[in-house]
């Protein structure tokens, strides 16, 4: 699939190419089918590749190679064709408690939603999600696939400590938090 990309600079160091912008699998799979070849052929002075929903970025070193030559290995990598051997995807099945000490939110979400709190836990333990990023704390995995009854907006005030384990829901996404 031909995919349109923006290449525009993050920083005095880092390079970012947009593919879209929204959240899309088909789109993802570009983003991480990218990362790969461009890992694979990774240029001098490229320090790292880092894929997200809809964009990578590529952080290189300014006195090893300058902004436009990354520019350009950037445009021959992501315009490059061919079969890319991605990673097979696995499958993770994450135990999780409903409600009480370990889902405090539990019954916030479903009056939100006007469901039960078991309807709330079927919905939420009857998905099967897709990591599409990692990000915000070391090992935070955004997770797509929620089920649009349980799009629910982030809190007005984020709580300042979650256990590590918990498992959170912000628009429409969920996700584990690691630490």
């Amino acid at each position: 699939m031909e995919m349109n990309y923006t290449l525009f600079p993050l920083c005095e160091y880092a390079v970012t190419v947009r593919f879209a912008d929204y959240i899309d699998e088909t789109v993802n799979d570009i983003v991480h089918e990218t990362a790969v070849r461009l890992k694979r052929k990774r240029k001098e002075g490229v320090n790292e590749i880092v894929p997200a929903f809809s964009s990578l970025t590529v952080y290189y070193d300014p006195l090893a190679i300058g902004y436009a030559d990354v520019c350009r290995w950037l445009r021959e990598k992501v315009e490059s064709s061919g079969q890319t051997d991605r990673p097979l995807a696995r499958t993770v099945v994450i135990p999780v408690c409903y409600g009480g000490e370990f889902g405090p939110d539990l019954p916030e979400v479903a009056r939100f939603h006007g469901i039960t709190e078991d309807e709330v836990v079927t919905l939420h333990s009857a998905g099967r999600y897709r990591v599409y990023m990692i990000g915000f704390s070391p090992g935070f995995a955004y997770l797509g696939g929620l089920s649009p009854r349980l799009s629910t907006p982030r809190r007005a005030v984020p709580r300042t400590k979650v256990p590590a384990g918990s498992v959170g829901i912000a628009g429409g996404q969920t996700g584990v938090y690691p630490l």
